[in-house]
């Protein structure tokens, strides 16, 4: 066998090696989360909670949540895509909330729009679509509600919102009279006390800076896939 074909060989073998390498952390994180939906129902503990004996839609709401996904924006970070379910439904990224038989059908009425802001407490974690608290003043006061609520939001990010509601809104629609509501706190603490955050920004900036400046083409990017993968097994037999 002649060097040039030697060499060749073993220049192939070596891409497939490293292809091989490189394909491993997907490979084996999809094939093990398809056996794991194939073959074990997943559960979450929380459904079984004493606090849910008198509801019965409890496993139906950690299993639509299980499958909600999110997208990123520009001004508010994230947001949930739309998802549509018998607990859970989300349209442009609002969720849905009660409509009391008093007002279904009628148009937004000077002071009665009612909108609230926040973090999962807002959003409704652990609930179903009725039973967020904005649902719940909604019944209660029989009023018309839009619960703009997102998990892990800050204040900030709810500003951020607002304002776009009322720039992407038709003229005649801002100027409807609104009661609007903010309920923040914890997540002021949860998010912005962490040592990766710096100034003023969120959880997620260092992480965005991070791949805009490895540009589209570097060995940054082609490894850090496999690198973050390491560090997350290393970690998990670690506390095991």
């Amino acid at each position: 066998m002649s060097w040039t074909k030697v060499i060749f060989y073993n220049v192939g073998i070596a891409f497939a090696l490293l292809g091989a390498v490189l394909m491993a952390p997907p490979l084996i994180e999809n094939s093990t989360k398809l056996v794991s939906s194939l073959f074990f129902e997943k559960t979450d503990g929380r459904a079984n909670l004493s606090i849910y004996d008198k509801f019965d839609w409890s496993d139906r709401y950690y299993a639509e949540k299980r499958g909600l996904s999110t997208s990123y924006h520009d001004y508010i970070s994230w947001r949930r895509n739309d998802y549509a379910g018998e607990t859970i439904n989300i349209v442009d990224g609002i969720r849905r909330s009660s409509t009391p038989d008093a007002v279904q059908g009628e148009p937004a009425q000077e002071g009665r729009e009612h909108w609230f802001f926040g973090g999962s407490t807002t959003w409704g974690t652990g609930v179903n679509d009725d039973n967020t608290y904005p649902s719940m003043f909604a019944r209660r006061n029989r009023v018309p509600v839009k619960n703009f609520g997102e998990s892990g939001y800050i204040a900030r990010q709810s500003l951020s919102l607002l304002q776009n509601q009322y720039i992407t809104r038709e003229s005649s629609d801002r100027n409807v009279r609104r009661l609007i509501v903010f309920y923040d706190g914890v997540n002021e603490v949860m998010h912005r006390c962490r040592n990766e955050v710096e100034g003023l920004g969120s959880g997620r900036e260092a992480r965005v800076r991070s791949v805009l400046r490895t540009g589209n083409w570097s060995f940054y990017r082609t490894f850090s896939q496999l690198s973050k993968y390491l560090g997350k097994t290393s970690r998990r037999i670690a506390n095991f």
